[in-house]
């Protein structure tokens, strides 16, 4: 078999062999001295045969030497309603100077949560060819981006989108929208989304037989809006009010509600949106011991600590009293016996000069420092 390849200017040939089974392998390496246009042509031709010789093979060659770059028209892919998940209208062009074929690219997808891909939200579609105009191939599709089980996905939850698919000289798919840089529309939820945006109870530390006053509120924070039904239960379970009310998109409402603690210890109140949200506890201390009886008791040990000072006064009041006599009673001895010696100072005797010497005794008491104290 005979080979001519040529790019119109440059030629160059060969002639190959046909096997015993009559298959042809053909394994030709391009020389880039001989082609230097983007476009080639390889002729097949059979001679030497005793057979018909049929007419020559011409096959027309694209020199490819990039890979192909996909783009997203502006409008498309860039919000994801989590409501209309299953009508995803999806554009993307592929420009390749080699073009296309005319066949049809993989879509693929996934969810992340704080940066963690989410189990179970991989997803992959068939986007079919549109049309083609010089370099540039349209493929489009309504795709149904909807999960097997839609209860793994959160409102947070962001979504990447890549496309696969390969040029007629087998290069990979590059530019936004690749396995390499996916696409990360905004994936917009779209719920009835109530909460509770207060609840609080006073007295915080109620007493038994007093009543409880307890407010919440309930926000929609949620782009659709709904009915909400709204239980206060105890921790035996038993309702104590019930409240219907249906909320629109960013509307809120007060509930306002009073009950008498019926017994001491934990009450267990709570608070739930039915089908929403679970019991929530409302803030609140253990209800205290009968008050009569607790102010009973705290005057009782007012009027015990107010006598103790009373007494522990007239006791220090007594003892100064007693050493001031006491010292009283030294000093008047000890003015006589001066005035005695002074006496005798001009006719001494020895029994006077005995006494001028002698000093009168000091109480012990005077120098009894823990009956001073």
């Amino acid at each position: 078999m005979n080979w001519h390849l040529s790019d119109g200017e440059r030629d160059s040939y060969g002639v190959i062999e046909l096997g015993i089974d009559g298959d042809i392998h053909l394994l030709l390496e391009i020389d880039s001295e001989i082609v230097k246009h983007r476009f080639a042509t390889l002729q097949l031709s059979i001679s030497e045969t005793s057979i018909a010789i049929p007419q020559p093979l011409v096959i027309n060659m694209t020199i490819d030497e990039s890979p192909p770059l996909l783009t997203v028209p502006t409008g498309y892919l860039t919000i994801i309603n989590s409501d209309e998940m299953e009508n995803v209208d999806v554009v993307v062009l592929i420009s390749d100077s080699g073009g296309m074929k005319y066949t049809e690219i993989t879509m693929n997808w996934h969810f992340r949560r704080a940066n963690q891909i989410v189990m179970g939200s991989h997803g992959q579609a068939i986007v079919s060819y549109n049309s083609h105009s010089g370099t540039t191939t349209t493929f489009s599709a309504i795709v149904d981006m909807s999960l097997e089980d839609q209860s793994v996905l959160q409102a947070f939850d962001r979504i990447e989108i890549w496309f696969e698919v390969a040029d007629k000289a087998g290069y990979e798919l590059q530019g936004y929208g690749s396995s390499f840089s996916p696409v990360q529309p905004l994936f917009r939820w779209i719920d009835f989304e109530p909460r509770f945006d207060i609840i609080q109870a006073t007295p915080y530390r109620p007493t038994i037989g007093e009543e409880i006053n307890i407010t919440t509120r309930v926000v929609n924070e949620g782009v659709l809006g709904g009915e909400i039904t709204l239980l206060l239960t105890d921790s035996d379970g038993k309702i104590y009010a019930t409240e219907v009310v249906y909320l629109e998109s960013g509307q809120w409402q007060q509930f306002n509600w009073t009950i008498e603690a019926w017994k001491t210890g934990r009450l267990g109140l709570t608070l739930q949106i039915l089908n929403q949200t679970g019991q929530v506890p409302i803030p609140l201390a253990n209800v205290a011991d009968n008050p009569e009886q607790s102010l009973s008791t705290t005057s009782g040990l007012l009027g015990l600590s107010i006598l103790m000072v009373l007494f522990s006064a007239i006791g220090l009041f007594m003892a100064s009293q007693k050493r001031k006599r006491v010292v009283d009673e030294y000093e008047m001895k000890r003015i006589e016996r001066l005035v005695a010696i002074h006496s005798s100072a001009f006719s001494p005797s020895p029994r006077s000069v005995q006494s001028r010497v002698q000093a009168p005794p000091r109480p012990v008491d005077v120098d009894e420092n823990s009956q001073e104290e």
